[in-house]
């Protein structure tokens, strides 16, 4: 990776990719993950997809402005 800005990590190896870290928006202030946002801890649940969204739509807008 040769460039991080906030939780988007651009890697200049593959062009024109982004690996996105967004993990902690999933985590409950305990630092577990609630079984509404991941009912197998695993695969996001419908509030899950929720959750993902809301944290790749700023991306997208800067993307796509």
């Amino acid at each position: 990776m040769t460039k991080f800005t906030r939780n988007t990590l651009f890697d200049e190896k593959i062009i024109g990719t982004m690996h996105l870290a967004i993990g902690a928006a999933f985590l409950q202030p305990a630092g577990t993950i609630s079984p509404d946002i991941m009912a197998d801890f695993l695969h996001p649940t419908e509030a899950g997809h929720a959750v993902f969204a809301e944290e790749l739509n700023p991306l997208l807008e800067e993307l796509f402005d």
